[in-house]
C-alpha cells in the first residue's frame, strides 16, 4: 500500500510492506537551513540535522518555537533568518494505532539524520496513521514547529486476497536473534570448498529446551514456515503441479511436504542450487596425474549444494515407485559451467 500527503512545506510518501512501514521526507525549498543561503542541492548541506520526537504536537495542540522566523525570496534562491538562533533539524514523527488509540514515539528522543525513515515494528493488517512535523532546535531544546503531515496507512496482511508474500528473519535479525537467543550458542566444525573452519552457530533445532526451540523457530520464521508448508499441502493429485527454485534446500520440514507431494500424485519439479569448484585430485599427498601428466581434478560442492543433497537423500517412501521419481525426476541442477540443466 502507497500512500502521500502534503502541505506548503513538508511532503510525506509512505509505503507499507507486511511489518515495515517506509517513510519518505522532504522539505520544500525555502524551509531547509536557516540562516544560510537557500542555493545548494545537496541534501546533507540544506538540513543542519534531523531528529523525530514525539512531544510536539498532542491532540492537535503543537508546541510553539519562541523564535522569530522570516523568509524573503531572492534571485538566487530563498534566504532564512532566524532572529533567536533556532536551528532546523528535521521531523518529529509520531506513530498512533488507529484500533488501540495507542501512540509511541519513533525517536527515542534524538536527532536521526535521514530523508528515508523505515518503522519495523508494525503488524501486518493493522492501520496507522504517522503525524510529522518539523523540528527545531532553539536554546539547546527539541521543539515541533509548524504544522503537521498527517499520513494514515495499512501494513498488508499476507493472509487476505490471493497472493500473501512473507518475509521471515534473515541476517537483518542476526544481532537480534543473537541476543535472545545468545546463551544458546555453539562452535561448530563445518566445511566449506573442502576446508574445514569454526563457525559460531546457533541451531534453534538443537537447543536442548523445547519451548525455547519452539520460540526461536517461531521469530526466525515469523509465519513464512506456516504458510509455505500450508500451500504445498493444498497440492493433491495428478492435476496439480508445483514448481519451485530454491538455494540452501535444507530445510527438513520444507522438503518433507514436497516429498509427500510427490507421495499424493503431485508433479513436483525444483531447480536447486548446486555449484562448487574443481580441485586438484591428492592422494597420499601427492598431485594425482593422469597418463598425459595433466592433473586430474575432482568436482567439490559448495557447502550448501552437499547439505541440500544430504537433505534430500534422507527422505523416506513408502513405495518404491515414489522415492524413484524424487530422485530421478524431480531435481533439475545447474552445475557450474554445466549448459543445459540436468535432472538429479
Amino acid at each position: 500500500m502507497r500512500t502521500r500527503n502534503e502541505d506548503d512545506v513538508l511532503s510525506v510518501h509512505a509505503i507499507a510492506g507486511t511489518h515495515c512501514v517506509l517513510l519518505g521526507l522532504d522539505v520544500k525549498k525555502g524551509y531547509g537551513q536557516p540562516m544560510r543561503d537557500d542555493t545548494s542541492t545537496d541534501l546533507s548541506v540544506m538540513l543542519f540535522g534531523m531528529a523525530l520526537d514525539s512531544d510536539g504536537c498532542r491532540n492537535g495542540e503543537c508546541k510553539k518555537v519562541a523564535a522569530t522566523i522570516t523568509t524573503r525570496a531572492a534571485s538566487t534562491g530563498v534566504k532564512v533568518k532566524d532572529t533567536s538562533k533556532a536551528v532546523f533539524i528535521g521531523f518529529a514523527i509520531e506513530r498512533e494505532d488507529t484500533k488501540t488509540k495507542q501512540r509511541v514515539s519513533l525517536n527515542g528522543g534524538g536527532p536521526i539524520q535521514k530523508f528515508h525513515f523505515g518503522d519495523y515494528t508494525v503488524l501486518p493488517g493493522k492501520e496507522y496513521v504517522y503525524t510529522v512535523r518539523r523540528m527545531v532546535t532553539s536554546r539547546s531544546k527539541f521543539v515541533a514547529f509548524g504544522s503537521p503531515v498527517v499520513v494514515r496507512i495499512s501494513a498488508v496482511d499476507p493472509t487476505k486476497g490471493t497472493h500473501g508474500i512473507y518475509f521471515n528473519r534473515g541476517v537483518a535479525g542476526s544481532k537480534a536473534y543473537t541476543e535472545k537467543f545468545g546463551e544458546f550458542r555453539k562452535f561448530t566444525l563445518v566445511k566449506k570448498f573442502g576446508t574445514c573452519e569454526w563457525k559460531s552457530i546457533i541451531n534453534p533445532r538443537a537447543i536442548p529446551d523445547k519451548e525455547k526451540s519452539k520460540e526461536a523457530l517461531a521469530w526466525l520464521s515469523r509465519g513464512l514456515e506456516e504458510a509455505l508448508l500450508q500451500f504445498i499441502s493444498q497440492a493433491s493429485g495428478e492435476e496439480y503441479q508445483l514448481l519451485a527454485t530454491v538455494y540452501e534446500f535444507t530445510h527438513e520440514e520444507t522438503i518433507q511436504a514436497f516429498a509427500s507431494a510427490v507421495e499424493r500424485g503431485v508433479n513436483v519439479k525444483i531447480i536447486r542450487h548446486c555449484k562448487g569448484s574443481h580441485r586438484a585430485k591428492v592422494k597420499r599427498n601427492d598431485i594425482v596425474k593422469d597418463e598425459s601428466g595433466n592433473v586430474v581434478k575432482d568436482w567439490i560442492p559448495d557447502g550448501p549444494t552437499e547439505e541440500a543433497k544430504k537433505a534430500i537423500d534422507a527422505v523416506g517412501f513408502t513405495s518404491l515407485k515414489h522415492a524413484h521419481i524424487w530422485h530421478h525426476d524431480t531435481f533439475i541442477e545447474r552445475t557450474q559451467g554445466s549448459g543445459e540443466p540436468q535432472i538429479y
